[in-house]
This record gives structure tokens, sequence and C-alpha cells, in this order.
């Protein structure tokens, strides 16, 4: 009996459990099973062991914690004084619940354990995806770890993380539905859980809406079926506490110009940074690939290709989702071979040796294991933050360097800042008079001072605004180290007026 995966069907690697004979099964570890573990501990291991980027993670558990004591979801702004109380749909609620949840658990090592969780989960369902196409388990694991090295500027730990996970089950549910049609019917309930997480559930009708083409184009007798799994996946998205207001929400976020000429991951890619060096050279070998390739592409293939690149040509952030949707589509098209149906025991002795070593990674990678090291970045000094909160009163307007000020609504609740990470909330106006200040020009008191800003944090050698307000005597310089300042106003010379 042939043992290929041609000839099997079996996605996973199960065909190598079977000897010729068709009755016995084979002794394991077999190395399927060294390539199908190492496709889904490399990424978990790459997860642990980089730093926690806290620009975004920390304002998202601060809501998180508002949400669960409140037993509500904020609809205004109450974190910041620059978008004075604005109207704000959080789409996001159901990822700051769980990932303050789960540092209420744990703390920061626990939400690393999380993201390493996640990123198993994505590689298991890229792998188990490629090998749904007939990749051989040596392809399939190579091209699952080198997707998510691609794939890791945009993978921190945030909600967009959590929408991955989803997105790569549709794909996956997409590449095996030919074999069992029903885990169709597995999409509108991912969908119904991902329009609370994350704005990319517009993935999730993207899905469905190419399997009724595939449907339609290849005359399948399960349209019907596809049909309706489309009308109630449509219908999950509305299950949110904003209703049909999440569409709009994410068609402002796709449109807003000032998004994409202030976050660097919302413009085109391009090889200045690593998420788009790392994106073109997978392009180039994707054309690499098909021109070697002996055949032409399907033209449904094709156009889910097509699309996807126009997406991440887009913005780099799309770059996560062309990664998800295309590399199984790549592992179908390099050969490989099947493992032999026999295992001597031998190999299944380097086989365990293997699998042992990947587990003790796995355990030693843990933040509670070893020497302590660094889990978190991006943060501002813990004794900057520290004297804010010993110098200023409860409702101080803080004047913050933007990428820091996340942190600070996360460590220091009781003060608000001026603009945060959430660069949609905040009008056009408010990030010009953020840039006026930070530039330290002669126009930066007038800012400081309409805004009755009461306190400036900022990195040492982050901002002209540092030389500015040394030589303003209306400021005082209350805390210094080597990575940042905290000014305080003078109130004896203040002329600013109190905000109302």
């Amino acid at each position: 009996m042939a043992t290929s995966t041609e000839t099997t069907g079996y996605p996973l690697g199960r065909q190598a459990d079977l000897v010729d004979d068709g009755h016995r099964i084979h002794r394991r570890p077999t190395l399927d099973d060294v390539w199908t573990t190492l496709a889904v501990v490399a990424p978990a291991l790459l997860a642990l062991l980089a730093r926690l980027p806290t620009i975004d993670l920390a304002y998202h558990l601060r809501i998180g914690s508002l949400i669960r004591a409140q037993h509500a979801i904020p609809r205004v702004d109450e974190m910041t004084f620059g978008a004075d109380g604005r109207v704000w749909v959080d789409q996001q609620w159901g990822a700051q619940v769980l990932l303050s949840a789960v540092h209420d658990v744990g703390g920061f090592p626990a939400l690393v354990v999380l993201r390493g969780v996640c990123a198993a989960a994505v590689g298991l369902s890229i792998y188990a995806s490629c090998r749904s196409k007939r990749a051989s388990a040596r392809t399939a694991c190579a091209v699952t770890v080198i997707a998510y090295i691609v794939a890791m500027p945009y993978l921190a730990l945030r909600p967009q993380m959590l929408g991955a996970v989803l997105f790569a089950a549709c794909v996956l549910v997409l590449a095996v539905r030919q074999r069992h049609p029903w885990a169709m019917w597995a999409i509108p309930f991912i969908t119904a859980l991902w329009v609370n997480l994350h704005g990319s559930f517009v993935l999730a009708v993207a899905v469905v809406a190419f399997a009724m083409l595939e449907d339609v184009v290849q005359r399948r007798p399960t349209w019907k079926t596809t049909i309706a799994v489309a009308g109630a996946t449509i219908a999950a998205t509305l299950l949110s506490p904003f209703g049909t207001n999440v569409w709009a929400y994410v068609s402002s976020l796709a449109t807003d110009p000032i998004i994409r000429n202030a976050v660097e991951e919302w413009r085109p890619p391009t090889i200045d940074t690593l998420g788009g060096a790392l994106f073109m050279s997978a392009i180039v070998a994707l054309g690499g690939i098909l021109a070697r390739r002996g055949r032409v592409l399907s033209w449904l293939d094709l156009a889910w290709l097509v699309g996807f690149s126009l997406l991440a040509l887009s913005a780099q952030r799309n770059v996560l989702w062309w990664i998800v949707a295309v590399m199984p589509l790549v592992a179908s098209m390099i050969p490989g071979r099947s493992s032999a149906s026999e295992t001597p025991r031998g190999a299944r002795i380097m086989n365990g040796a293997i699998l042992s070593v990947l587990g003790v990674a796995l355990v030693a990678a843990l933040p509670w294991v070893g020497p302590r090291r660094p889990i978190v970045s991006g943060m501002p000094p813990a004794p900057l933050v520290a004297a804010a909160d010993r110098q200023l009163p409860a409702g101080a307007r803080v004047f913050v360097y933007q990428p820091w000020a996340s942190w600070v609504e996360f460590a220091s609740p009781d003060v608000r800042v001026f603009v945060d990470s959430r660069i949609e909330i905040f009008p056009e106006s408010v990030w010009q008079e953020y840039q006026t200040a930070a530039a330290g020009g002669h126009d930066y008191h007038k800012v400081l001072d309409s805004w009755g800003v009461d306190a400036v944090m900022l990195p040492t050698d982050g901002s002209s605004l540092v030389g500015a307000l040394a030589e303003d005597p209306a400021w005082i310089l209350a805390y210094e180290d080597e990575r940042g300042l905290l000014f305080i106003r003078d109130l004896a010379t203040s002329t600013s007026p109190v905000p109302a």
C-alpha cells in the first residue's frame, strides 16, 4: 500500500502510522512527529523569548481592568484630556478583558505564556493547512517556521494576535472543507467571538465569500450549505455591544489619513523596516517558487494570492494576514518526500531525543524558569513614573511622550495624559498641537498653557522640548535619570489658565 500524502489523504501525518500491510501500527515517534512538534514548538519558543512591547498592551490592560471593575464597556474616553471625552467605540473590549484577567492571575509572565500559546496555535493551524494541501511534513514545518519569523514584527501581544489565531483557524477550515464540509459551520462561531476581539473579523466574511466562489466555479454540491454559512457569518458580525457600528469603526480605521500618516505599520511595507524587508524577501521567494513550478496556478488560487498580496502591500500590519493565508498555498507548490513507512529503532530513539530536547527548551523558556530576564519593553523608567505619582495630585494633566503614554495610563491611573496610542480618537488638530509642543519651538508654551498641563514627562534624548523647558522659569525639573525627565509647572510663576 502506498504511504505518500497524495494517496492516503491524511492531513497531519497519520499515513506514517501504517505499514505496508495496512494492519500494524508503527511505533512512535516517527520523523513526521518531530516535524509536527517543531512546527508548533518553534513559534512558541520565539514568542516566549521575546519581550512584550507595552506601547499598546498597557492601555488594553488598563481598559480591561476598568471594564471588569465597572461591569460596563466605556463609551467615552476618560484616560486622556486631549480627546476631551469624545465618543469611543471600544470594539476590542473582549480582548482587553482577557488580557487584564490573565495579568491579574500571573502578571506579565502569564501574558508571556499567553503569547506563547497564541503563537503555538497559529503555528499549528498553518502547519495543518499546509498538510491538508498535501505538503510533506518537512515542507509544512519549514514553511510554518518561516511564516512565523516573517510575521513576528506584527505579532506583539495585543488584540490583533488573538485575531491572527482566529484567522488561522478560518484558513484551516477552508483547507479541510472538501473532506469535512461540516467544518464550515465553525466559522460563524469563530466570527461571533472575533467581532468582540479585533477589527480583523471582516476577514471571516472574506473567507466565506471565497468559499462561495469556489463552490460556484467548481459546481460543488455544497453551495447551499456555504450560502447558509455566509449568512450566519454576516449575522455573527452583529453579535457585539456596538451592533452595526463595528463595521463603521473598521471602515473609519482603514480610511483614516491621520492613522496612515502617524503610525508606521499602517503605511505600505518597504525594505527600510525589518518587517517590510522580511515581507519583500518572502515575495521574491514566492516569485521564485512560481517560476520553477511545472504548471500555472488555477485562477482561484491566483485570486486568493493576488487579493491578500494587495492587502499586504497596502499596509505593513496586513502582512500578518498575507502570511497566514498564502503560506499553505506556497507549501502545496514545493515538492517534498514522504517519510519512510518503517521507522527503525535507532531512528525512533533519535526522534525521541529530539522531542525531549524541544520539550526541555520549551520549559526552560518559561518566564518563571531559570535566571530572571526582562519581560517588557517600551515603558518609561519605573523611578520616573514613581516620582510622578509622588509629586502630582490626582487628576493632574501630564504631557507624556506618546510611546510612553500607554504605560503611564496603566501604571498611574490617577493622572490623565494628553494623547496615547489610540490614534483614531484624537482630532488632527490635537496631533498638530502635540507635534508643536514636542518640537519645543517658540509656541510650545501656548499648547501647554492652553491645555492646562501640570507636568511633562519626556525621554532625555527624545524631544527638543527638554531644552526649552530646562530654560523656562515656569517649569521645575522634578526628576531626572539616564532615560527620562519630569518637569512640573511652577505654580508660583505660572500664568496658565485652569482647565474647566
